[in-house]
């Protein structure tokens, strides 16, 4: 009786963990789906955008600076949460026992990286 209220409580936690698991993955989709299209309009603003003849030096240089600025730290998102996604799914689904719990702290934690390079 107490190993079958054991082993209850172990499927009730990890099918919470599970929950947690999708949670997370599609939150890191969102966000990285989000950081793809921002880096497709970084790349067209630093092609398409023609600045007029009279512009500074100085203003030129700083909205190229930040256009690069903008699509590698978006391109960085779109990895890092690429990594998350995978790397995160599969020691949850096959790794040993506890597995289950420690990718989703894993994961809860990388998402404060990730935000940042949002």
């Amino acid at each position: 009786d107490k190993l079958e209220l054991t082993s209850l409580i172990k499927k009730n936690a990890t099918a919470l963990k599970g929950k947690e698991l999708e949670l997370n993955k599609s939150n890191f989709e969102a966000v990285g789906t989000q950081a793809a299209v921002l880096a497709g309009f970084a790349v067209c603003m630093i092609v398409k955008l023609d600045m007029p003849d009279g512009t500074h030096v100085v203003l030129r240089c700083a909205f190229y600076v930040l256009a690069l600025i903008n699509l590698i730290s978006n391109l960085v998102c779109v990895a890092v949460v690429t990594c998350i996604n995978v790397m995160g799914t599969s020691l949850a689904l096959r790794g040993p026992d506890g597995s289950m719990r420690r990718s989703v702290d894993g994961m809860h934690l990388q998402r404060v990286q990730v935000f940042w390079s949002f």
